[in-house]
């Protein structure tokens, strides 16, 4: 049986392992980065739940008793309900994430839009930066390059601790 059929089966699974699928085991293994230890398996037990399944693999003689289903069942359920949460939580962190991005820029907005004068918005650069490494943006430098019109002569980006603005000057054949 296929992961699929076993899943869409909503029933618990447990069979001796042939040659196929004591391979596909053994691959598994191997994708995963589990040791060999050169035991064949001699049964597996797959139980689906609603995100999946909880299987195991045992080279007991006899394989796995129908006390053992019922527990593994049991286990797979109290998975499904810790699945559930993670994926609460991982909605629930990038919705954090999304809000305090959403909030930083809202805060460099807000400094844009109250500044009075020129020399303000040499703040600007500073408060970027640090917007930036509150919502973790992992970087080494921030900058603002301002370009003239043509030529358009780049002014390249200062460090992120410097809240340092370079103008746009005047090219040398705009001067003539």
């Amino acid at each position: 049986m296929r992961f699929m059929e076993i899943y869409q089966g909503e029933k618990p699974v447990a069979r001796e392992v042939d040659d196929a699928l004591a391979e596909a085991c053994a691959r598994t293994r191997q994708n995963l980065r589990i040791g060999d230890d050169g035991v064949r398996p001699t049964a597996v037990v797959d139980v689906p739940f609603a995100y999946g399944t909880l299987s195991l693999q045992t080279s007991k003689a006899g394989g796995f008793s129908e006390e053992d289903v019922v527990l593994v069942g049991e286990f797979a359920r109290v998975i499904s309900l810790g699945y559930a949460r993670f994926l609460d939580f991982q909605a629930l962190e990038a919705r954090n994430l999304e809000l305090q991005r959403e909030g930083a820029v809202a805060n460099v907005r807000s400094h844009v839009q109250s500044m009075k004068r020129a020399e303000d918005f040499d703040d600007v650069l500073s408060m970027v930066s640090g917007a930036l490494s509150e919502v973790g943006l992992d970087f080494e430098t921030c900058g603002i390059d301002v370009l003239d019109d043509p030529p358009r002569n780049p002014r390249w980006p200062t460090s992120r601790s410097t809240a340092f603005i370079m103008r746009p000057i005047r090219s040398s054949r705009q001067a003539r």
